[in-house]
């Protein structure tokens, strides 16, 4: 693997559901002890790619007549509440390109950080951005993956700092322009062609970027967030020297197009890569 491209290890669509090591206070002895201190075994022995396969995605959905904005983070069959303190930002663009600031409106609602659109949104193609900070991870000599940076951890085995993209588009109808709108991330998925009129069995063009610039030779995966897959199942649609690949639509409904990249980290002190991924979700009606 040569360092930049993404071939992602564990991640979205995968069958392994183990979640990152936590802190557990020490139980009362007896039976209580021996079933606490196995799950703690079996957590501390995920390595860390296990703590990097999570996207964070933006699920848009209709509540009786008003619009709201869930987050989530994780992978397909597995999806959790996304942390409210680990998301830096949630952005609404509006079908005129007006930005809207609605991190400070996000609220818990059913467990689940979400927006609140109301029901007098303007009509056409809305987009979504939000920015996800899921902290330091490094894998111990011993196999254990810690929540901690490689200056607290100096003989770790790797050390990965993880940040995550994720996109949303939703269409109140009639679907019109701004499905394409860059929004400045720094790994970002922007599709070429309005996805809302691509029919199931055809093709979605869509451009990686990176940094604002094409990135070439990264795999796209494309699901429907809820079907988990094997790691050696997940098809991946590499991009090309413009960044831009075709990804299949096999079905309507939920679409989830998907896309890792790792980078030597911008603070070595720290760890020594960064993982990004970025997500990109729309609907697709049936035809």
């Amino acid at each position: 693997m040569r360092m930049g491209t993404t071939v992602k290890a564990v991640r979205s669509m995968r069958s392994v559901k183990l979640r990152n090591p936590k802190h557990y206070a020490a139980p009362p002895l007896g039976k209580k002890l021996v079933v606490r201190l196995g799950l703690w075994i079996v957590l501390a022995s995920a390595g860390t790619s296990l703590a990097l396969a999570h996207d964070i995605v933006l699920f848009p959905e209709m509540k009786g007549t008003n619009l709201r904005v869930i987050a989530k983070f994780g992978h397909p069959g597995d999806f959790s509440p996304a942390r409210l303190g680990s998301l830096v930002d949630l952005d609404a663009y509006s079908p005129g390109g007006k930005r809207i600031d609605c991190i400070k409106d996000m609220k818990e609602d059913g467990g689940y950080p979400s927006w609140n659109g109301g029901n007098s949104l303007q009509p056409g193609t809305w987009l979504f951005a939000t920015r996800y900070d899921n902290g330091f991870f490094v894998k111990m000599p011993d196999g254990r993956t810690v929540n901690t940076v490689k200056l607290e951890a100096p003989d770790a085995v790797t050390a990965i700092r993880a940040f995550h993209f994720g996109k949303a588009l939703f269409a109140i109808s009639p679907a019109g322009p701004g499905f394409d709108r860059i929004v400045g991330h720094r790994l970002e998925i922007v599709p070429q062609e309005n996805p809302f009129l691509v029919k199931v069995g055809g093709e979605l063009l869509v451009k990686v970027l990176w940094e604002g610039k094409p990135l070439a030779g990264v795999g796209v995966e494309i699901g429907d967030g809820v079907t988990p897959m094997a790691e050696d199942a997940i098809p991946r649609y590499p991009t090309d020297s413009a960044g831009l690949v075709r990804v299949p639509i096999k079905g309507s409904g939920l679409r989830v197009v998907a896309v890792d990249y790792r980078v030597p980290s911008v603070a070595p002190t720290m760890a020594t890569q960064d993982s990004y991924s970025a997500t990109l979700v729309f609907t697709l009606k049936p035809y």
